[in-house]
């Protein structure tokens, strides 16, 4: 399958489609068709929305996860740590979600348009180019979304990778050290602002901490993990948890697992009590 272009170069219509120095352009910005072509033959903007039902959106979103496996997200999220690749960030998250997915018929209660289950409507038409011009700008925003989670994933199979270097590696093990050290209870803001050694800005943390709560390798409390998320609509609410989880951070993350990976005895999941 052939690779999409990331580079600024490429990158530049789709991003100027949607955002300036003052933020969201409204409405967007249409590029002009020489613009869009070369941006299209780029693969990271599309000629035409995607349509599609219930079913068929989670049926991608499984056979995505299905050719994914978590080493490879783990390893593509490590190696988004220094280069700020997000568009590698970001399938950490989708593969979490699409792998919990459950395979499932499109179930609509009374007062709900939507799926009980996974949140899809019967039915949807995705502008592919906000989707990925979320994917670079902040590593996405919308991973809990079916649609999302399966296009992700296709794109991650599409994605130039090289793996992660020394200096990712360092990140990622700092990362930890500063999750293991978070009191029971932090905010967000204040577990965001404690990892500003990674590149990049305070929106962009944000997801990051969201996406490793999705994955349960940081629980936190306000994000849960999608394994939890998805286990049906009448789950029970389990009680919030706490810290790092070890489990999951071997599974995503092994290369942080080996001898003289990390610094220090991790530190056991907090549950917290319910009040």
């Amino acid at each position: 399958m052939d690779h999409y272009d990331p580079s600024p170069k490429a990158l530049r219509t789709l991003m100027t489609m949607y955002w300036s120095a003052q933020g969201w352009r409204t409405p967007p910005v249409t590029p002009a068709p020489a613009d869009l072509g070369r941006a299209v033959a780029a693969g990271v903007m599309f000629d035409r929305k995607r349509s599609g039902g219930h079913d068929e959106w989670v049926a991608a979103a499984r056979r995505t996860a299905a050719q994914t496996s978590a080493r490879e997200v783990g390893d593509a999220f490590l190696e988004s740590l220094g280069s700020r690749r997000l568009d590698l960030r970001s399938a950490l998250g989708s593969y979490a979600v699409a792998r919990a997915l459950p395979d499932h018929g499109c179930e609509i209660r009374p007062g709900n348009p939507w799926c009980v289950v996974c949140g899809q409507y019967p039915e949807s038409a995705e502008d592919l180019d906000i989707l990925n011009f979320e994917r670079f700008k902040w590593g996405g925003v919308r991973h809990y979304q079916v649609p999302y989670a399966a296009f992700d994933l296709e794109q991650f199979a599409r994605a130039p990778r090289r793996g992660p270097d020394p200096e990712d590696m360092r990140l990622a093990r700092e990362l930890v050290e500063v999750l293991r050290g978070l009191p029971p209870g932090v905010p967000k803001g204040r577990a965001a602002a404690a990892i500003g050694m990674l590149p990049g800005n305070r929106d962009q943390r944000d997801v990051l901490l969201d996406v490793l709560a999705l994955a349960g390798i940081w629980r936190a409390g306000w994000c849960s993990p999608a394994a939890e998320l998805l286990a049906g609509p009448d789950r029970p609410d389990p009680a919030p948890m706490w810290g790092v989880d070890e489990r999951a951070l071997r599974e995503y993350l092994p290369a942080l697992c080996q001898p003289g990976a990390a610094a220090g005895t991790p530190e056991p999941i907090l549950r917290v009590p319910r009040r």
